[in-house]
């Protein structure tokens, strides 16, 4: 497993005037965890050659400096890890919930809204040839009605709820404009992932609750219409993409609208054409796009970004800094969990994943759910996709006659596991991978002796 910005031979310790007034040791325990979120506490006192009493000190002056937190949390490699996802996991309890197996209403929801998908991706796990009876469209449709109106609204950033999403392209059910109407108008800030090839201007005349949206976010599978074709094997699926992108923000005022690019293999000299082509988009339209994000592929069997196209990557990152700074300031570039450190030069490595026999048994719905036209509880993102072999196992339940409350209450309360196999891996996404990787984190610091309330991070 490819680990983040250390190796257990050499650690280099900071001379970052945050932790300079650390004796070596906590300086070493800072910039491991800093650089490497999901580091145990068993592996630091290894790498130390300390036992767990000499190391518990050790954290105990650490989670009292405020210094050094802030260095954990702002100064490595890890920083996209801890601020997008593992803060924000914390600071509303389903992390917790998950690590202890308790009960919490999910935290967040997908709504697999999707029918069909008219794109046939390389890298997507979906059966191509599934597609959803007609039957289950207004089914679904009261199903997310369903889903809206029974939630409890509760926690802190409840109105964050809800991503339509999924393994079919959402655009493909004729009820998607007023599903995001109905949950706008109950105080809901509804958010699309969309491929966008059918958003065209009489699609939006048709369905004028698309522009209800908080945000949403457009798949670009290329660079031009060659290169989105390999990918999708649709000869219109770029330029119409472009063309609906360009005609939705100068059809709307409030609706933060971005763009998807994932970098594959061999493909990172093309983040300069993507530049281009996000240049181009803001050149037409009344505002630019808000923000753009650029991913890795997550999906199973992936060969990451190699070593040397990743140090290229730098210079173009350069490049884009260049581009936001001088040109389109306003729109923002988020570069995720891994791509992140090379913005700031560091070459630290691929995704982090977990393997298949890492994953956990138990889940955790408390965290998140996906739930289908069907009504179909799903626990994760990637098992959602209709007929996707094996993935009808990850479904915990139906909402029919129930609700996602009931249904994720009696799966955690009956204590049920589901044994991963090696293709199940490919179920989950980047942000399932990132989640399992703290669940097995915690437990085993727990069975090390330093349980993570007492760890070296506050937060946690």
């Amino acid at each position: 497993m490819t680990r983040l910005g250390y190796t257990h031979s050499t650690v280099s310790v900071s001379a970052d005037a945050d932790i300079t007034h650390l004796t070596k040791q906590a300086q070493v325990v800072c910039q491991l965890i800093a650089n490497d979120p999901f580091i145990t506490q068993r592996s630091i006192a290894k790498h130390l050659d300390i036992g767990s009493t000499e190391l518990f000190t050790l954290v105990q002056t650490i989670r009292n400096d405020d210094r050094a937190q802030n260095y954990i949390l702002h100064h490595g490699g890890g920083t996209k890890y801890w601020t997008n996802t593992i803060k924000p996991l914390l600071d509303n309890g389903s992390l917790h919930a998950a690590i202890e197996h308790h009960y919490m209403y999910p935290n967040r929801i997908g709504l697999y809204t999707g029918m069909s998908c008219m794109f046939y991706c390389n890298f997507c796990g979906r059966n191509p040839v599934a597609k959803y009876d007609r039957d289950y469209e207004q089914h679904g449709f009261d199903v997310f009605k369903q889903i809206i109106d029974q939630d409890p609204k509760t926690d802190t950033f409840w109105d964050d709820r809800f991503r339509i999403s999924g393994g079919l392209e959402p655009l493909t059910n004729r009820y998607l404009g007023d599903i995001i109407t109905y949950g706008k108008e109950r105080g809901y800030k509804m958010q699309l992932y969309t491929n966008g090839f059918m958003m065209t201007e009489k699609y939006l005349e048709q369905h004028p609750g698309m522009k209800d949206l908080h945000a949403v976010r457009f798949s670009l599978y290329g660079v031009d219409a060659e290169s989105a074709f390999k990918v999708t094997k649709h000869n219109e699926s770029f330029d119409r993409i472009i063309e609906n992108i360009i005609n939705y923000i100068n059809s709307t005022d409030n609706v933060r609208v971005g763009v998807n690019w994932i970098i594959l293999p061999g493909h990172a000299k093309d983040v300069l054409k993507l530049i281009n082509t996000i240049d181009y988009i803001n050149s037409q339209t009344k505002r630019p796009v808000d923000f753009v994000t650029l991913r890795e592929d997550f999906s199973q069997d992936v060969r990451f970004v190699s070593v040397e196209e990743r140090d290229h990557l730098i210079e173009i990152f350069e490049t884009i800094k260049d581009f936001k700074q001088n040109k389109w300031p306003t729109t923002h570039w988020d570069f995720g969990y891994a791509l992140e450190p090379l913005v700031h030069g560091k070459n630290s490595g691929s995704l982090e994943m977990v393997a298949w026999n890492e994953m956990v048994p138990t889940s955790f719905p408390q965290v998140a759910v996906a739930v289908d036209v069907k009504g179909d509880v799903y626990v994760y993102h990637e098992s959602g996709f209709l007929d996707r072999p094996g993935a009808d196992r990850y479904i915990i339940g139906n909402i029919n006659n129930s609700s996602v409350d009931q249904v994720v209450k009696e799966f955690i309360e009956s204590k049920r596991t589901i044994r991963p196999m090696p293709p199940d891996v490919g179920y989950l996404d980047a942000f399932d991978h990132v989640v399992s990787r703290l669940i097995n984190q915690a437990r085993d610091d727990e069975q090390f002796g330093i349980p993570w309330n007492q760890g070296p991070v506050r937060c946690r």
